[in-house]
């Protein structure tokens, strides 16, 4: 057990430093909806994106991004 908390400990560090590398908006859009579980349309009224299609896409790049700065 001590070992999985370890481990989930440096994946969630790894997590947040990664976050710091987005842009704002971004980071924003990513913790809306991997965090708290926000629709499309949700994200696009809280981040100022034109449209729920908008939305996603901000969020698929930005993830690919995260991802990206997760695996350096």
């Amino acid at each position: 057990p001590i070992m999985g908390k370890i481990i989930g400990q440096g994946v969630r560090e790894q997590y947040e430093t990664a976050l710091m590398t987005l842009s704002k908006k971004a980071r924003e859009a990513v913790i809306l909806r991997v965090e708290f579980g926000y629709s499309f349309d949700e994200i696009a009224i809280a981040t100022d994106t034109p449209s729920a299609n908008s939305a996603r896409m901000l969020v698929s790049r930005s993830l690919v991004r995260l991802a990206e700065a997760m695996d350096e």
